[in-house]
């Protein structure tokens, strides 16, 4: 009786498991590649070298822009140093957040930048996943124009993510 009882329990299980699919999700992983291929006009994305740009165009308000002008604009235009941040992992994130809250996410930039005693300027990156997220805290360096990372969240933590 337990035999059977067992038996039949098994072959209802192996037949839920054989009728329920998880959701496959798109691997975005070559989506990402190619768009950044695309509009990688300059060159500039696994090259970690910082560049700079001062225009005029910077100082420009959008024509679309209907909100209150109730500020003032630059008589010069600002320098801006700028780069495709090296190092973090992975490059490509392989499901975005639509697909699946869980385990989708996209890189992103906190915007929080604090200058150091040291005269260089940190701020922070991390994935936004729910599961396996990662962050880091960046260090640029405006004397030497490079950056580094120099706090990888999940090393700091001794944390290893499982899939």
């Amino acid at each position: 009786m337990v035999r059977k009882t067992l038996l039949a329990l098994f072959t209802t299980v192996q037949l839920f498991a054989a009728t329920v699919t998880l959701p496959q999700h798109p691997n975005r992983v070559e989506e990402w590649k190619r768009w950044g291929q695309q509009y990688d006009k300059k060159k500039i994305r696994l090259t970690g070298k910082m560049h700079t740009d001062t225009s005029t165009d910077f100082l420009a308000v959008p024509a679309d822009y209907n909100e209150l002008r109730d500020f003032e604009i630059a008589a010069t235009p600002p320098t801006v140093d700028f780069g495709i941040i090296q190092g973090y992992k992975p490059w490509y994130l392989p499901v975005l957040y639509r697909d699946d809250y869980r385990t989708g996410g996209m890189w992103e930039g906190y915007g929080d930048v604090t200058r150091g005693p040291d005269g260089c300027f940190y701020f922070s990156i991390g994935d936004h996943r729910s599961y396996n997220g990662n962050a880091y805290i960046v260090r640029y360096n405006p004397k030497t124009k490079t950056h580094r990372l120099v706090v990888d969240l999940l090393k700091t933590m001794k944390w290893t993510p499982k899939d």
